[in-house]
């Protein structure tokens, strides 16, 4: 939630490393099993990836240098907004901002930071290339439509999982080759 996702990242690897969160998810204290501490790792995760609140809507607020690649398949955000979104060799590439139930449609969007901070505005079939603001752009989505914002010479717009590692693989809590 601070923004801080090197720091996230080196506690949430503690967890998994550390053999504090168990293969069946559980995390044990004082030899008691204690359910919470998956669920806020699960959380934290989620946080660094996307975050929503007062209107705002952060796409990868906190990702970690160590995630060179993210991506996000419509996650609900506040007031109803879907966000769909790719970050691809250490950059941000693109996010569709849907608006699938907000009467209203208006919030404000937060990207990282692109290298020349012109950012190309696809809405109403029109394209805008625009410099995108330091307190975020502010939107106002008709219900039923989406905007999608991309770096000026984005492209590629294919949302694909992120390939992995089987090394830093975390499987409920362990590595994948260790679950039997």
């Amino acid at each position: 939630v601070l923004g801080e996702g090197d720091k996230a990242y080196e506690k949430l690897t503690e967890l998994w490393n550390g053999g504090f969160i168990t293969r069946n998810t559980m995390y044990s204290e004082g030899g008691n099993p204690v359910l919470e501490t998956p669920c806020a790792a699960a959380a934290a995760v989620l946080d660094m990836l996307i975050q929503s609140n007062n209107g705002t809507i952060s796409i990868f607020p906190a990702l970690p240098k160590a995630w060179t690649d993210a991506s996000v398949d419509s996650l609900a955000c506040e007031g109803g907004f879907e966000v769909s979104a790719v970050y691809r060799g250490g950059r941000f590439l693109w996010a569709d901002i849907r608006n699938p139930r907000s009467e209203t449609g208006i919030c404000r969007i937060s990207i990282p930071p692109l290298e020349n901070n012109d950012t190309t505005v696809f809405a109403d079939h029109f394209e805008r290339v625009i410099t995108f603001p330091t307190a975020g752009l502010r939107l106002k989505i008709p219900k039923g439509q989406s905007v999608l914002l991309c770096g000026k010479d984005a492209r590629d717009f294919e949302l694909s999982p992120v390939t992995y590692s089987e090394d830093n693989c975390h499987v409920y809590g362990g590595h994948k080759d260790s679950m039997i």
